[in-house]
This record gives C-alpha cells, sequence and structure tokens, in this order.
C-alpha cells in the first residue's frame, strides 16, 4: 500500500500532525487534529494543518486519494502492524 520511501517520510513528520488526507483538487495535508470530509476538502476544528504536496510533489502517498472516505492516520503508514492487529481483534481472533 505504502512504499518505503513513503513510511520513511511518514515516520518523520512532525508528531503534532496525525492524519493525512488529500482534497478534491490532489493536494496533500497533514493534520493535527483528525479533519471532516466536506464537498471540497478536509477541513477540521484547529487552523493547524500542513499542504505537503507542495514539499513532497504529487507522485508521493498516491494511495491516498480524495475518494476515501476517511482520513489516514500517518502512524498507519509506517506502523501498518498495529492496524493488523486492531482488526484481527475486532473480527473475535486473539
Amino acid at each position: 500500500m505504502f512504499t518505503e520511501d513513503e513510511k520513511t517520510i511518514a515516520r518523520n513528520i512532525d508528531k503534532k500532525f496525525e492524519w493525512m488526507a488529500r482534497d478534491k483538487s490532489g493536494s496533500l495535508y497533514v493534520y493535527q487534529a483528525k479533519p471532516i470530509k466536506r464537498t471540497n476538502i478536509w477541513v477540521n476544528i484547529t487552523i493547524d494543518h500542513f499542504c505537503i504536496s507542495y514539499i513532497l510533489g504529487c507522485g508521493m502517498f498516491e494511495s491516498i486519494k480524495w475518494a476515501d472516505d476517511e482520513p489516514t492516520r500517518i502512524s498507519d503508514i509506517y506502523n501498518p502492524q498495529i492496524l493488523n492487529d486492531v482488526e484481527r481483534i475486532s473480527q473475535g481472533g486473539a
């Protein structure tokens, strides 16, 4: 789902940013608080967000799309084992 380069970048994003989402125009943003999807953009209750497309270019994190129903938790990009454990437990596994 994510390349090793993307995992490295995600691991090094300032930890105050916990979420990542792409707006309708294709720009990629990181957010401190979980954003909510609106008509053309994702918004959150804080103004603390940052467009990283200008730094990375549009070719990174292509698996994060405007069509996504939820934003991506940045830690899930570089530490998918935590996500896999949660999914297994929620499905009744141990």
